[in-house]
């Protein structure tokens, strides 16, 4: 059966499929940072995202990852942050398969805990490109983890280099 029948495949589903190959990897790669930060006396709450986009920016939310999450999960997060407390810092452990690129993004938390949040990209991909180009004007990278119904909660990151595809010198 031609799939093209109905015009050319969604890019971002595309995205969707290449990314969902070594899921089960990622995953594996959070479990394991979140077993190292909980040797290391942290609290962690994994993510395990619903959905995962990049947004440019230009017409609202964004630059950065809008991430969707459960909400049981969110609940958790939502209770985190109210809690009080900012993230302090961000870490994020990177790896490419191909053309996508993964992202476990770590957010430490003041309050003692890290939230760990897998997301992924593919790379050269025209929306993450204008997305970096803004950050990078902007100096501000974002991360939106929100709930079907838009409860969200955005955590903003200083430095855009930190999720920018890496070039042919494995460099931001």
């Amino acid at each position: 059966m031609d799939d093209t029948a109905n015009g050319p495949p969604d890019p971002e589903d595309l995205a969707n499929r290449a990314a969902m190959e070594h899921w089960d990897a990622v995953v594996a790669d959070l479990e394991a940072t979140a077993a190292e930060y909980a040797e290391a006396g942290w609290e962690t709450l994994q993510i395990h995202p619903g959905d995962v986009a990049v947004l440019e920016g230009a017409d609202g939310p964004g630059p950065g990852f809008d991430v969707l999450v459960p909400d049981p999960e969110f609940a958790d997060l939502a209770a985190v942050f109210e809690a009080g407390g900012e993230v302090d810092e961000t870490t994020v452990y990177r790896a490419s398969v191909e053309s996508m690129t993964y992202l476990v993004v770590v957010l430490q938390h003041t309050g003692g805990t890290a939230v760990l949040v897998p997301v992924y990209y593919r790379v050269g991909d025209g929306t993450v490109e204008a997305a970096v180009r803004r950050a990078r004007e902007t100096g501000e990278w974002l991360t939106r983890l929100r709930t079907l119904t838009d409860d969200e909660i955005v955590v903003g990151h200083g430095d855009p280099d930190l999720f920018a595809p890496e070039t042919a010198d494995g460099e931001p």
